[in-house]
């Protein structure tokens, strides 16, 4: 096979033993790499195949399940001048928070001249983190970027997906949701603080998302996680042929989220054949 002519390349999912290997020997050859997309693993081999890849060859580098603090530096320092789309968003789980990247860590992309598309974690808990807002900001070549959140409190994600009390009445309702909640109103000030804040090129849209929105489970029957098809998603822009350029947010999926009703869960009691049914 000639390498030299691939210009995509996708490697998700199980990684082999013998996979570094694989990398190894084929890292140097694919000199007409134009996109790269990864699925975990932010270290050992799919790292320093993004270090070992010819210098200023990528447009596209997509990263998902990934968090190393150190990558937006290692992504400046070989693809910096030629770099168009960076993606390196992880999709919320069920118990653990879900990583971002601090303003000083977001520092190195300030340096990459052709970025013009951000897809990152942003996390918040009460308010939203707007020293790591301005850092996205101070991008000069940005227009566009998706902002992945959580959606689910720290409570929340403490607790059993599958064991309930009638006495564990903590953390119920709305208390399960991080705040702010992701609507139209909060979602529309921080694309305005964005672009009030915006170095360099004007900053068009934004696009929230919020929770699960990984792939539906079609296997056998069982007990799905909380956060499970909890999601929502607003689209922010700015067009010049409407309303002068006025900034406007719209909820595509998920309005209202944190008011939806809980799905239906039911403890059967030892002592007899009641059956107790919660929602959660």
């Amino acid at each position: 096979m000639n390498w030299s002519k691939v210009e995509e390349l996708a490697l998700l999912g199980y990684w082999r033993n013998d996979m570094a290997s694989f990398l190894n020997s084929t890292t140097s050859v694919l000199t007409g790499l134009r996109r790269l997309e990864l699925e975990g693993g932010c270290s050992g081999a799919m790292l320093q195949l993004v270090q070992n890849l010819r210098n200023n060859s990528l447009t596209h580098v997509t990263w998902r399940g990934c968090h190393n603090p150190d990558l937006p530096s290692i992504v400046q320092e070989s693809q910096g001048s030629f770099l168009q789309h960076l993606d390196v968003h992880i999709v919320e789980t069920t118990h653990v928070e879900s990583p971002a990247f601090s303003a000083s860590e977001l520092e190195p992309l300030r340096h990459m001249s052709n970025l013009t598309y951000l897809a990152l974690n942003v996390a918040r808990n009460g308010t939203w983190p707007f020293e790591t807002l301005s850092g996205i900001s101070r991008i000069p070549s940005l227009r566009t970027a998706d902002v992945w959140v959580d959606i689910a409190s720290t409570c929340r994600k403490q607790k059993e997906n599958n064991y309930w009390s009638e006495q564990d009445s903590a953390c119920v309702g709305e208390d399960q949701f991080l705040l702010p909640f992701i609507n139209e109103t909060s979602t529309l000030e921080v694309f305005k603080y964005l672009r009030a804040n915006k170095v360099g090129h004007e900053l068009t849209n934004v696009t929230f998302w919020g929770g699960d929105w990984s792939r539906a489970w079609d296997g056998p029957i069982y007990s799905p996680p909380w956060i499970e098809h909890r999601r929502t998603k607003v689209v922010c822009s700015v067009k010049d042929e409407i309303a002068l350029g006025e900034a406007t947010c719209t909820v595509i999926e998920g309005a209202n989220y944190w008011k939806s009703i809980g799905r239906r869960y039911w403890e059967y009691v030892d002592d007899d054949d009641a059956v107790n049914e919660y929602i959660v």
